[in-house]
């Protein structure tokens, strides 16, 4: 019996290429792991899937997840563009600098919750001396006159912990006098943080002390006279702060404020604890 020969032709051996790609067009579609991070940090729909992939990243390569959250700072959603801001923070030092730049940049987005969370960003990411703190530093000086409060405040925290605290003293002030609990307790630590040489804050911080002991639970803003009394013994009231915070630590009418006042007593340096 003869065999029937097959023939095989060009328009057959594309076919079989064709059909061979198949399972690793479907791998790279739907399994593959890089891909699936990708797609999931650009996630606009999916906060939760989102924000999960920016905590892994530090398990993917460094040079592709710099340019996956580089992307993500362009994109039309705010949702994303925080997220990879926050991703960018998590980079290791290899990629510090150049994810510093790219967080920098985004001091100038158009929209106030994306500069300050870039301000708050840089404060993590950098410290006195590394190779972009210059450039942070000058374009946080900037944002001290943003149209909005909460990036100027937000600004004033970043420049502190660079140890620039110094140049934001109107800003803090005006912190300070503010209707919102926020930015009265993020400059009360940026206060404490400049410590003795921004003591010229010290009347707004006595005025925000007493306005918070008017304050009774459940008003989280009465915990203010507790940060208000620790910022002071940062800026050189020490006697005073220290008799205040003990005040509030041995008072029993309210024991979640006494206990928030022993948190900070115990903070203090040893010997001066109730």
């Amino acid at each position: 019996m003869r065999r029937a020969r097959l023939r095989l032709t060009t328009r057959m051996a594309l076919t079989l290429v064709a059909l061979a790609s198949l399972p690793m067009f479907a791998w790279t579609l739907w399994f593959d792991p890089v891909r699936n991070w990708q797609q999931a940090v650009l996630d606009d729909a999916n906060g939760p899937r989102r924000w999960e992939a920016v905590q892994s990243a530090g398990g993917m390569d460094e040079t592709l997840a710099l340019a996956t959250f580089e992307k993500g700072l362009r994109s039309p959603s705010v949702g994303v563009r925080e997220s990879s801001i926050a991703g960018l923070s998590r980079l290791g030092p290899t990629s510090r600098a150049e994810a510093s730049r790219r967080v920098i940049a985004a001091l100038d987005d158009p929209h106030p919750w994306i500069r300050t969370v870039a301000s708050g960003a840089l404060a993590r990411m950098l410290q006195a001396g590394d190779p972009e703190c210059d450039n942070a530093i000058a374009a946080l000086k900037r944002r001290l006159t943003d149209r909005s409060p909460t990036v100027q405040f937000k600004a004033a925290f970043a420049l502190a912990e660079l140890g620039q605290g110094a140049v934001a003293m109107t800003v803090l002030a005006k912190a300070l006098e503010a209707e919102d609990y926020a930015a009265n307790g993020e400059a009360l630590w940026v206060a404490g943080r400049i410590g003795p040489a921004a003591d010229e804050l010290l009347p707004a911080v006595r005025r925000l002390e007493a306005r918070a002991r008017s304050v009774s639970a459940p008003d989280v803003v009465r915990y203010l006279s507790v940060y208000a009394a620790f910022a002071r013994y940062r800026l050189g009231e020490r006697d005073g702060a220290r008799a205040a915070l003990s005040d509030l630590a041995n008072q029993a009418e309210d024991l979640d404020l006494a206990g928030e006042a022993r948190k900070c007593l115990a903070r203090l340096p040893e010997g001066v604890r109730p």
